[in-house]
């Protein structure tokens, strides 16, 4: 079960362990601008809500990310030295920001894979629409926005 995108406990999505995970939003004049997900006492960052919004929608228009990543909001001109110097910002080590980067990239699309997986019980034009999704994000992929 993903976590609610309110900010609200998610009963039982931290695992068997039945750990409550919550979404927390840092809210600015702009509105929510990241999200992380709180599991205990580790911090993950949460769902990629740009990539869904976005991908499936995609033409020739620019596409902007809700928040500025290394001096960017046009996706397409956001790649690794932009991630790596929003890092740098932020006060987070480098290598490690790299090391995350290089791993949501390789594996963004399977995780959208198994959310669609997640569905085959739904009804077929659910299923479609995850369909649709996962094809968009895969195709981002090959593109310079992941």
């Amino acid at each position: 079960m993903d976590p609610d995108p309110s900010g609200r406990p998610v009963p039982g999505a931290g695992g068997s362990s039945g750990q409550e995970v919550s979404a927390a939003r840092r809210r600015t004049r702009g509105g929510p601008r990241g999200s992380v997900i709180l599991i205990g006492d580790r911090v993950r960052l949460a769902p990629l809500y740009d990539l869904v919004t976005f991908a499936p929608y995609r033409d020739e228009q620019p596409v902007y990310s809700a928040m500025r990543i290394g001096g960017e909001y046009d996706f397409a001109r956001i790649g690794a030295a932009q991630c790596l110097d929003a890092a740098r910002t932020l006060g987070v080590d480098e290598s490690w920001a790299g090391d995350l980067l290089e791993t949501m990239r390789r594996d963004v699309v399977g995780a959208f894979e198994a959310a669609r997986d997640d569905l085959v019980r739904v009804d077929a034009g659910t299923r479609d629409a995850a369909r649709w999704v996962v094809d968009a994000v895969a195709g981002l992929r090959h593109g310079r926005a992941l």
